[in-house]
């Protein structure tokens, strides 16, 4: 079957083979990626030569996140979306009040229990993230809320938007 493709500009290009050779190419683009974009790919494989592969990572899935696990081989949190009907009671502390781990000791025995090290942002705004229509800033409050200021958390990896903090309490 041959089909054209909306993003296929060249007339020259209507062939089933030129459309095919056409979509492969903008599939192999970096900038051209449905997951991760170059930026953040590049800062989740930094990521990874900095924490390796086992250490567990809390993430926000709705920042794009969900894929740095298949996309990037780091073991994060969240590896897919919110499903609240498999949620622990860990999950929903992490979720909810994870910026608070320096004074909330509910919130420290949660974290331990799971044995994260790490939190991952792909994007410093909430605004940002992707899947606005799945996506609820009241679910995530407790990751959202961690800036570079935030107590309990020093700053790994930085650059631009994109930040890896290492979970820092006693």
């Amino acid at each position: 079957v041959n089909f054209k493709s909306a993003r296929i500009y060249n007339p020259d290009e209507l062939t089933s083979f030129g459309i095919t050779e056409a979509e492969l190419e903008l599939a192999n683009i970096p900038e051209h990626s449905l997951l991760l974009d170059a930026d953040e790919m590049s800062f989740v494989q930094k990521v990874r030569e900095t924490v390796g592969e086992d250490a567990l990572i809390i993430n926000m899935p709705y920042d794009g996140s969900v894929y740095a696990w298949a996309a990037g081989d780091i073991n994060t949190y969240y590896k897919s979306h919110l499903n609240e009907s498999r949620e622990t009671e860990e999950s929903l502390i992490i979720r909810n009040d994870l910026d608070e781990i320096a004074s909330n000791d509910e919130v420290k025995e949660a974290v331990e229990k799971t044995d994260a090290q790490y939190v991952l942002k792909l994007h410093q705004d909430p605004k940002s993230n992707y899947d606005r229509n799945e996506w609820d800033s009241n679910d995530w409050a407790g990751i959202d809320s961690i800036t570079d200021e935030t107590e309990g958390f020093r700053i790994v990896l930085s650059d631009g938007d994109l930040r890896l903090f290492e979970i820092a309490i006693d």
